[in-house]
Protein backbone atom coordinates (compact mmCIF):
# COMPACT_ATOMS: atom_id res chain seq x y z
CA UNK A 1 0.00 0.00 0.00
CA UNK A 2 0.60 3.81 -0.59
CA UNK A 3 1.29 4.55 3.13
CA UNK A 4 3.46 1.24 4.23
CA UNK A 5 5.85 2.25 1.23
CA UNK A 6 5.64 5.91 2.86
CA UNK A 7 6.83 4.48 5.84
CA UNK A 8 9.05 2.58 4.26
CA UNK A 9 11.07 5.25 2.88
CA UNK A 10 10.53 7.53 5.80
CA UNK A 11 12.60 4.75 7.71
CA UNK A 12 15.17 4.63 4.82
CA UNK A 13 15.75 8.21 5.00
CA UNK A 14 16.26 8.14 8.48
CA UNK A 15 18.33 5.59 8.73
CA UNK A 16 20.27 7.32 5.69
CA UNK A 17 20.38 10.99 7.71
CA UNK A 18 21.29 9.08 10.94
CA UNK A 19 24.58 7.87 9.46
CA UNK A 20 25.96 10.63 7.34
CA UNK A 21 24.84 13.03 10.89
CA UNK A 22 26.58 10.75 13.13
CA UNK A 23 30.12 10.71 10.72
CA UNK A 24 30.02 14.12 10.25
CA UNK A 25 29.35 14.74 14.27
CA UNK A 26 32.33 12.18 15.34
CA UNK A 27 34.28 13.95 12.68
CA UNK A 28 34.16 17.00 13.98
CA UNK A 29 34.29 15.79 17.51
CA UNK A 30 37.66 14.18 16.92
CA UNK A 31 39.36 17.22 14.64
CA UNK A 32 38.39 19.83 17.88
CA UNK A 33 39.72 17.17 20.03
CA UNK A 34 42.97 17.04 18.56
CA UNK A 35 43.45 20.82 18.52
CA UNK A 36 42.63 20.55 22.31
CA UNK A 37 45.14 18.08 22.67
CA UNK A 38 47.69 19.04 20.27
CA UNK A 39 48.24 22.99 20.37
CA UNK A 40 46.00 23.78 23.77
CA UNK A 41 48.11 20.88 25.66
CA UNK A 42 45.01 20.06 27.42
CA UNK A 43 44.15 23.07 28.66
CA UNK A 44 41.31 22.70 31.92
CA UNK A 45 39.54 25.52 30.71
CA UNK A 46 39.95 24.73 27.20
CA UNK A 47 38.52 20.66 27.81
CA UNK A 48 35.97 22.70 29.73
CA UNK A 49 34.53 24.80 27.21
CA UNK A 50 34.81 22.16 24.12
CA UNK A 51 32.33 19.61 26.31
CA UNK A 52 29.92 22.69 27.32
CA UNK A 53 29.82 23.37 23.55
CA UNK A 54 29.67 19.87 21.94
CA UNK A 55 27.15 19.39 24.64
CA UNK A 56 24.58 21.77 23.72
CA UNK A 57 25.19 20.62 20.10
CA UNK A 58 24.45 16.94 21.20
CA UNK A 59 21.48 18.18 23.82
CA UNK A 60 19.85 20.24 20.93
CA UNK A 61 15.70 19.31 20.60
CA UNK A 62 14.54 21.74 18.16
CA UNK A 63 14.25 19.18 15.35
CA UNK A 64 12.05 16.49 14.57
CA UNK A 65 14.73 13.81 16.27
CA UNK A 66 16.73 13.72 18.58
CA UNK A 67 20.24 12.48 19.54
CA UNK A 68 18.99 10.92 21.86
CA UNK A 69 16.63 8.78 19.82
CA UNK A 70 19.26 8.51 16.40
CA UNK A 71 22.12 7.71 18.71
CA UNK A 72 20.42 4.01 19.64
CA UNK A 73 19.58 3.88 15.86
CA UNK A 74 23.32 4.53 14.92
CA UNK A 75 24.47 1.64 17.48
CA UNK A 76 21.86 -0.70 16.03
CA UNK A 77 23.45 -0.55 12.46
CA UNK A 78 27.10 -0.98 14.03
CA UNK A 79 25.88 -3.80 16.01
CA UNK A 80 23.54 -5.43 13.51
CA UNK A 81 24.27 -8.60 11.17
CA UNK A 82 25.22 -7.46 8.16
CA UNK A 83 27.55 -5.29 9.31
CA UNK A 84 31.14 -4.39 6.64
CA UNK A 85 33.38 -3.45 9.20
CA UNK A 86 36.16 -5.04 10.37
CA UNK A 87 36.53 -6.20 14.26
CA UNK A 88 39.03 -2.64 14.95
CA UNK A 89 36.73 -0.29 12.44
CA UNK A 90 33.80 -1.56 14.45
CA UNK A 91 35.62 -1.52 17.86
CA UNK A 92 36.41 2.21 17.07
CA UNK A 93 32.70 3.32 15.77
CA UNK A 94 31.17 1.92 19.47
CA UNK A 95 34.47 3.96 21.22
CA UNK A 96 33.07 6.87 19.37
CA UNK A 97 29.52 6.51 19.38
CA UNK A 98 30.01 6.64 22.97
CA UNK A 99 31.72 8.90 23.75
CA UNK A 100 28.42 11.15 22.14
CA UNK A 101 26.64 9.15 24.62
CA UNK A 102 28.75 10.79 27.35
CA UNK A 103 27.77 14.52 26.37
CA UNK A 104 23.55 13.33 26.61
CA UNK A 105 21.83 14.95 29.56
CA UNK A 106 19.04 12.43 29.29
CA UNK A 107 20.60 9.14 29.52
CA UNK A 108 17.76 7.34 30.82
CA UNK A 109 15.85 8.03 27.37
CA UNK A 110 18.87 7.03 25.37
CA UNK A 111 19.14 3.51 27.39
CA UNK A 112 15.28 2.92 26.86
CA UNK A 113 15.61 3.25 22.89
CA UNK A 114 18.85 1.25 22.99
CA UNK A 115 16.79 -1.62 24.81
CA UNK A 116 14.07 -1.19 22.41
CA UNK A 117 16.61 -1.75 19.33
CA UNK A 118 18.66 -4.40 21.33
CA UNK A 119 15.38 -6.75 21.78
CA UNK A 120 14.80 -6.96 17.92
CA UNK A 121 18.42 -8.31 17.77
CA UNK A 122 18.60 -10.66 19.96
CA UNK A 123 15.01 -11.88 19.50
CA UNK A 124 15.33 -11.71 15.58
CA UNK A 125 19.46 -13.33 16.46
CA UNK A 126 20.49 -10.56 13.39
CA UNK A 127 23.07 -9.16 16.29
CA UNK A 128 26.65 -9.20 14.81
CA UNK A 129 28.12 -10.68 17.91
CA UNK A 130 27.36 -11.22 21.93
CA UNK A 131 30.95 -10.19 22.76
CA UNK A 132 30.66 -6.43 21.00
CA UNK A 133 26.96 -6.48 22.35
CA UNK A 134 28.96 -6.93 25.88
CA UNK A 135 31.64 -4.49 25.16
CA UNK A 136 29.34 -1.43 24.51
CA UNK A 137 27.17 -2.45 27.80
CA UNK A 138 30.62 -2.15 29.61
CA UNK A 139 31.18 0.94 28.41
CA UNK A 140 28.25 2.21 29.51
CA UNK A 141 28.33 0.43 33.16
CA UNK A 142 31.99 1.93 33.32
CA UNK A 143 30.06 5.25 32.83
CA UNK A 144 26.67 5.43 34.91
CA UNK A 145 27.59 1.89 37.15
CA UNK A 146 25.79 -1.15 37.33
CA UNK A 147 22.48 0.02 38.11
CA UNK A 148 21.99 2.17 34.56
CA UNK A 149 22.50 -1.26 32.75
CA UNK A 150 21.11 -4.10 34.98
CA UNK A 151 18.22 -4.76 32.23
CA UNK A 152 20.19 -4.44 29.13
CA UNK A 153 22.95 -6.83 31.01
CA UNK A 154 19.77 -9.42 32.22
CA UNK A 155 19.10 -9.32 28.58
CA UNK A 156 22.19 -10.87 27.47
CA UNK A 157 22.50 -13.59 29.99
CA UNK A 158 19.09 -14.31 29.27
CA UNK A 159 19.79 -14.96 25.98
CA UNK A 160 22.80 -16.69 26.41
CA UNK A 161 21.20 -19.36 29.36
CA UNK A 162 18.35 -19.73 26.85
CA UNK A 163 20.18 -21.38 24.69
CA UNK A 164 21.65 -24.03 27.03
CA UNK A 165 18.21 -24.85 28.20
CA UNK A 166 16.86 -25.49 24.94
CA UNK A 167 19.60 -28.06 23.93
CA UNK A 168 18.92 -29.76 26.94
CA UNK A 169 15.60 -30.46 25.98
CA UNK A 170 16.43 -31.20 22.60
CA UNK A 171 18.93 -34.11 23.36
CA UNK A 172 15.83 -35.13 25.05
CA UNK A 173 12.90 -34.37 22.74
CA UNK A 174 14.87 -35.80 19.65
CA UNK A 175 14.26 -39.15 21.56
CA UNK A 176 10.46 -38.97 20.41
CA UNK A 177 11.23 -38.71 16.37
CA UNK A 178 9.18 -36.11 15.86
CA UNK A 179 10.30 -33.77 13.08
CA UNK A 180 9.81 -30.25 14.60
CA UNK A 181 13.21 -28.53 15.68
CA UNK A 182 11.62 -26.09 18.46
CA UNK A 183 13.90 -23.15 20.03
CA UNK A 184 12.10 -21.07 22.37
CA UNK A 185 13.91 -17.96 23.87
CA UNK A 186 13.57 -18.12 27.77
CA UNK A 187 13.29 -13.77 28.90
CA UNK A 188 13.00 -13.08 32.00
CA UNK A 189 10.02 -10.58 31.72
CA UNK A 190 11.22 -7.58 33.80
CA UNK A 191 14.48 -6.94 31.84
CA UNK A 192 12.45 -7.41 28.31
CA UNK A 193 10.90 -4.69 27.15
CA UNK A 194 6.85 -4.32 27.67
CA UNK A 195 4.86 -6.26 24.74
CA UNK A 196 1.17 -7.06 24.25
CA UNK A 197 0.55 -10.58 24.55
CA UNK A 198 -2.17 -11.73 21.77
CA UNK A 199 -3.52 -14.97 23.06
CA UNK A 200 -3.80 -17.31 20.23
CA UNK A 201 -4.49 -20.88 19.94
CA UNK A 202 -2.05 -23.20 18.02
CA UNK A 203 -2.48 -25.98 15.91
CA UNK A 204 -1.58 -29.44 17.25
CA UNK A 205 1.71 -30.24 15.94
CA UNK A 206 2.76 -26.74 17.35
CA UNK A 207 0.61 -27.20 20.45
CA UNK A 208 2.24 -30.48 21.58
CA UNK A 209 5.93 -29.58 21.43
CA UNK A 210 4.95 -26.38 23.37
CA UNK A 211 3.20 -28.34 26.20
CA UNK A 212 5.77 -31.03 26.31
CA UNK A 213 8.65 -28.14 27.01
CA UNK A 214 6.19 -26.19 29.70
CA UNK A 215 6.09 -29.41 31.42
CA UNK A 216 9.57 -30.14 31.07
CA UNK A 217 11.17 -26.56 32.02
CA UNK A 218 8.57 -26.08 34.54
CA UNK A 219 9.80 -29.46 36.03
CA UNK A 220 12.90 -28.74 36.17
CA UNK A 221 12.62 -25.84 38.42
CA UNK A 222 10.46 -27.85 41.01
CA UNK A 223 7.38 -25.61 39.93
CA UNK A 224 8.73 -22.24 40.83
CA UNK A 225 8.36 -20.77 37.70
CA UNK A 226 5.63 -20.07 35.41
CA UNK A 227 6.00 -19.59 31.24
CA UNK A 228 3.58 -17.02 29.16
CA UNK A 229 4.60 -17.59 25.43
CA UNK A 230 4.62 -14.93 22.94
CA UNK A 231 3.47 -16.21 19.34
CA UNK A 232 3.94 -12.74 17.94
CA UNK A 233 7.45 -12.50 18.26
CA UNK A 234 10.34 -14.67 16.80
CA UNK A 235 10.30 -16.85 13.83
CA UNK A 236 9.41 -20.44 12.36
CA UNK A 237 10.84 -22.04 9.45
CA UNK A 238 8.50 -24.03 7.46
CA UNK A 239 8.84 -26.29 4.89
CA UNK A 240 6.61 -27.35 2.18
CA UNK A 241 6.40 -28.49 -1.52
CA UNK A 242 4.80 -27.03 -4.33
CA UNK A 243 4.85 -29.25 -7.52
CA UNK A 244 7.71 -31.30 -7.29
CA UNK A 245 10.13 -28.64 -5.25
CA UNK A 246 10.82 -28.80 -1.61
CA UNK A 247 11.04 -24.63 -0.24
CA UNK A 248 11.69 -23.12 2.92
CA UNK A 249 9.85 -20.32 4.26
CA UNK A 250 11.15 -18.22 7.03
CA UNK A 251 8.49 -16.34 8.62
CA UNK A 252 6.31 -15.51 11.95
CA UNK A 253 4.75 -17.54 14.25
CA UNK A 254 1.02 -16.26 13.54
CA UNK A 255 2.03 -16.49 10.00
CA UNK A 256 2.88 -19.99 10.43
CA UNK A 257 -0.26 -21.43 12.57
CA UNK A 258 -2.19 -19.26 9.46
CA UNK A 259 -0.33 -22.03 6.93
CA UNK A 260 -0.79 -24.61 8.78
CA UNK A 261 -4.31 -25.04 8.87
CA UNK A 262 -4.31 -25.79 5.09
CA UNK A 263 -3.04 -28.94 5.65
CA UNK A 264 -6.16 -30.59 6.31
CA UNK A 265 -8.27 -27.88 4.63
CA UNK A 266 -8.76 -27.08 1.06
CA UNK A 267 -10.22 -23.60 1.49
CA UNK A 268 -11.18 -21.58 4.71
CA UNK A 269 -12.88 -18.17 5.00
CA UNK A 270 -11.22 -15.83 6.66
CA UNK A 271 -13.82 -15.52 9.44
CA UNK A 272 -12.85 -19.34 10.20
CA UNK A 273 -9.45 -18.37 10.31
CA UNK A 274 -9.73 -16.02 12.96
CA UNK A 275 -11.93 -17.99 15.21
CA UNK A 276 -9.81 -21.31 14.60
CA UNK A 277 -6.99 -18.87 15.66
CA UNK A 278 -9.20 -17.42 18.57
CA UNK A 279 -8.20 -14.08 17.89
CA UNK A 280 -11.61 -12.70 17.52
CA UNK A 281 -9.77 -9.45 19.51
CA UNK A 282 -6.92 -9.15 16.78
CA UNK A 283 -8.65 -9.36 13.61
CA UNK A 284 -7.23 -6.62 11.45
CA UNK A 285 -3.77 -8.06 12.79
CA UNK A 286 -5.08 -11.16 11.08
CA UNK A 287 -6.11 -9.88 8.05
CA UNK A 288 -2.77 -7.98 7.60
CA UNK A 289 -1.30 -11.25 7.77
CA UNK A 290 -2.93 -12.67 5.30
CA UNK A 291 -2.67 -10.34 2.69
CA UNK A 292 1.13 -10.61 3.16
CA UNK A 293 0.74 -14.81 2.43
CA UNK A 294 -0.89 -13.32 -0.85
CA UNK A 295 0.13 -10.16 -1.82
CA UNK A 296 4.57 -10.49 -1.15
CA UNK A 297 5.85 -10.58 -4.31
CA UNK A 298 8.26 -13.40 -3.11
CA UNK A 299 5.88 -15.18 -1.01
CA UNK A 300 2.55 -14.98 -2.58
CA UNK A 301 1.91 -18.69 -1.09
CA UNK A 302 -2.01 -17.99 -0.81
CA UNK A 303 -4.37 -17.05 -2.92
CA UNK A 304 -8.19 -15.08 -2.33
CA UNK A 305 -11.60 -14.78 -3.93
CA UNK A 306 -12.92 -12.86 -4.80
CA UNK A 307 -9.08 -11.29 -5.89
CA UNK A 308 -10.12 -8.07 -4.91
CA UNK A 309 -8.99 -6.28 -1.63
CA UNK A 310 -9.61 -5.68 0.74
CA UNK A 311 -9.60 -8.31 2.79
CA UNK A 312 -13.36 -9.41 3.99
CA UNK A 313 -14.36 -11.91 6.84
CA UNK A 314 -16.30 -13.45 4.07
CA UNK A 315 -13.39 -14.15 1.36
CA UNK A 316 -12.09 -17.97 0.89
CA UNK A 317 -8.34 -18.10 1.27
CA UNK A 318 -7.01 -21.12 -0.21
CA UNK A 319 -3.47 -22.48 -1.18
CA UNK A 320 -1.76 -20.93 -4.41
CA UNK A 321 -0.80 -24.17 -5.94
CA UNK A 322 0.92 -22.28 -9.13
CA UNK A 323 3.39 -20.96 -6.57
CA UNK A 324 6.87 -20.69 -7.68
CA UNK A 325 10.37 -19.61 -7.34
CA UNK A 326 13.99 -19.91 -7.95
CA UNK A 327 15.59 -20.23 -4.54
CA UNK A 328 14.16 -22.36 -1.97
CA UNK A 329 14.90 -20.48 0.74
Amino acid sequence: SESKQSKQNESKQKNQITKLLFQNLIQFYDTIYKIVNEIFHNDVEFIQSFSNAFGNICNENNHKYTLTQLLPIYCDKILKKGSKLNDYELTEQLSSSFRLFVCLIDKDMFIEYYRDLLSQRLLTKKFLSIDFEKTFISFLKQQCGSTFTTKLEGMINDFITSEDSVCEFNDIFKEYDVNVVYEPLLLTMSNWPSQQNRNVTLPPILNDIQQCFTDWYVTKHNNSRKLSFMHHLGEITIQSIFGTKKYDFIMTPIQAIILLFFNNNVEMSVENIIINMNMQADEDIVKRLIHSLISQPKMKLLKKEPSEMPIRRTDMISINTEFTAKIRK
